[in-house]
């Protein structure tokens, strides 16, 4: 087997400066950066995205910053949740379920990735223990983050929506559903159940507020 040249040395000594690779074999680390490619991205191009298809690569950091976006925060300023820098690797999940990414991940600065064919990914997690758990510990590590993230999406736009000193008026998202006093409570049951509200309003012919029917008031009653 031939000595691997200059460039092939200097990679593998980059890349052993980072984990997993600092625990991987000096030959399991040689093989991989025999098979890695160079690709450059400026600032703001995507890398991937839920719309280029499955994931046909592994991608290493090897200078620059890559910015992971939930597709449910795009364009929104706190849209981040995840930023990844030298020596980091992405997309794991989606290359082991062999689909395409749920995030978008963009460059955060002009940024160059190691890349490594989906193929050769396969056989190197086969071949090296210690990337094989890396990968398997770094996915259930992201997995909470992702949702952790997304719970913090949720809670914040729920309270810029609906903050305690908000008008009303703001928080109706349709006119209220109303029913005739002398309507039959099975037809204000069906109607409840079709629009799938909890109570209904009983109006005048002036469309003037009467009273309010809750399923509340139909389940006590049901058990008087």
């Amino acid at each position: 087997m031939p000595a691997p040249n200059s460039l092939i040395l200097a990679t593998v000594e980059h890349l052993s400066r980072f984990a997993p690779f600092d625990s991987m074999t000096r030959d399991d680390v040689i093989w991989l950066a025999e098979r890695l490619k160079v690709t450059y991205y400026a600032k703001g191009e995507t890398v991937l995205g839920p719309d280029t298809g499955p994931v046909d690569a592994f991608y290493v950091i090897k200078q620059g910053v890559i910015n992971a976006e939930q597709d449910v925060a795009r364009a929104q300023d706190d849209a981040n949740w995840l930023e990844l820098h030298e020596g980091e690797c992405f997309p794991l999940g989606a290359l082991l379920s062999k689909r395409a990414v749920a995030s978008t991940y963009r460059a955060g600065r002009d940024t160059f990735c190691y890349e490594l064919p989906a193929a050769d990914y396969y056989a190197l997690l086969k071949a090296s223990d210690p990337f094989h758990d890396f990968c398997t510990r770094r996915i259930a590590n992201l997995l909470e983050q992702s949702k952790q993230a997304l719970q913090a999406q949720y809670v914040k736009s729920t309270s810029d929506q609906q903050s305690m000193s908000s008008p009303l008026e703001s928080l109706i998202r349709r006119e209220p559903v109303t029913c005739a006093p002398q309507t039959p409570l099975r037809e204000v049951l069906e109607t409840m159940h079709k629009l799938g509200i909890g109570s209904m309003v009983a109006v005048d012919p002036g469309n003037k507020p009467l009273g309010i029917f809750t399923l509340h008031d139909e389940i006590g009653r049901a058990h008087v």
